[in-house]
């Protein structure tokens, strides 16, 4: 189920997901595990979460490339 899938391969471990959410680690780890399905809603709060979460590491890492090309910079003078 794609939904066991990206909890358990997913950018967060389900402590993480969950205090993002707001929700349960228990709810979490029995939907990772299959024990359990999550409603829609559920599920929408799961990819938005995910989404927050990959805008803040494509915001870090623009970051990181652009502090390395000022060392580059720096270094060329």
């Amino acid at each position: 189920m794609l939904i066991q899938k990206a909890l358990q391969e997913g950018p967060f471990n389900l402590r993480d997901l969950a205090d993002e959410m707001g929700g349960s680690y228990g709810t979490l780890r029995e939907w990772s595990r299959g024990a359990r399905t999550p409603r829609d809603e559920n599920v929408r709060q799961i990819a938005d979460a995910f989404e927050r979460r990959a805008q803040r590491l494509l915001t870090l890492a623009k970051r990181l490339r652009g502090t390395v090309e000022l060392e580059r910079a720096a270094g060329e003078e």
